[in-house]
């Protein structure tokens, strides 16, 4: 299962990094998947994602997480960090990335790991509202299109809305 051995890749990586709790987990699962179908025209795991009042979330999490809890492969442990309370999936048994994920795949997700490592909960979930906008178009429980990571809050340059204009009536688009 794809979600479930990301979901276990991530947390035994994550396993000396202080700032990793259940949010950091839901929004480096998001990354992963999100910039996988922006890179390669498909998520990584398949998993659906709903915009929740603190950011996307995987539909499968809860499910995958009291799974691997039962089976033994993950424990959760609660910290105090920085005054607040911190959830921690641990796991028991070693990820297997490469029984799911080819190479290019495996790649992608050490890259999504470096690029969230330095965040704590707050801030990778600040980061994840300004990246995926879809989180922020729909309403709370609604599920996030993977075609919304195209979103943008940025401004445009004229010369590229004039040529996608102009391939839109080459092509009957409009």
């Amino acid at each position: 299962d794809r979600f479930r051995e990301l979901v276990l890749f991530f947390a035994e990586e994550s396993a000396d990094d202080p700032l990793f709790g259940a949010t950091k987990l839901n929004k480096m699962l998001a990354y992963a998947d999100f910039y996988a179908y922006a890179h390669y025209g498909q998520s990584l795991s398949g998993a659906k994602y709903r915009a929740l009042p603190r950011g996307p979330v995987a539909d499968e999490m809860e499910m995958v997480r009291a799974k691997l809890i039962a089976e033994g492969d993950a424990a959760i442990e609660q910290r105090e960090h920085f005054g607040y309370s911190q959830h921690r999936l641990v796991p028991r048994r070693k990820a297997h990335p490469e029984s799911v994920f080819n190479e290019q795949e495996r790649a992608h997700i050490s890259e999504i790991l470096e690029l969230t490592r330095r965040y704590n909960a707050s801030e990778i979930s600040d980061k994840s509202h300004r990246d995926f906008l879809g989180w922020d178009l729909g309403t709370t429980g609604a599920e996030i299109p993977y075609s919304s990571i195209f979103v943008s809050r940025r401004h445009m340059p004229d010369g590229l809305v004039e040529r996608g204009q102009q391939l839109a009536a080459e092509h009957g688009w409009i």
